[in-house]
């Protein structure tokens, strides 16, 4: 009897050690100086000369391209964005900011040609 409780009391411990451990990550923040501005006169042409440029820093496999741009007045990105939900009802808020949205694109260097993944 005391090796079943033995038995499930380490199968507990490591159970728990392997749910702490997965929640000790640690996160990066990552602020306007982590990026690196390509000018150019498309989309396309931008992405061409971030591809170029990770590729010969040889830094890895991937990379993210980000993409801003400007937003117009009274837009929303995201279909419920701004919406919050009261005891009294579903109410319209204006909380996100859509001149800071972006779009992230993690693509695969490993090519002669941008690939999104």
């Amino acid at each position: 009897m005391r090796k079943i409780y033995y038995l499930f009391a380490f199968i507990g411990l490591l159970i728990l050690y392997g749910s702490v451990s997965a929640q000790e990550r640690a996160r990066r923040t990552f602020t306007r100086a982590d990026f690196i501005n390509v000018e150019g006169g498309s989309l396309s042409e931008r992405v061409d000369r971030a591809f170029k440029q990770f590729k010969s820093s040889n830094q890895g496999d991937s990379v993210w391209i980000a993409y801003h741009f400007p937003a117009r007045d009274g837009v929303s990105y995201g279909p419920f964005t701004g919406m919050v939900h009261y005891d009294d009802g579903i109410r319209l808020e204006r909380r996100d900011d859509p001149s800071q949205a972006a779009v992230f694109l993690l693509t695969d260097a490993t090519g002669s040609q941008p690939k999104f993944k």
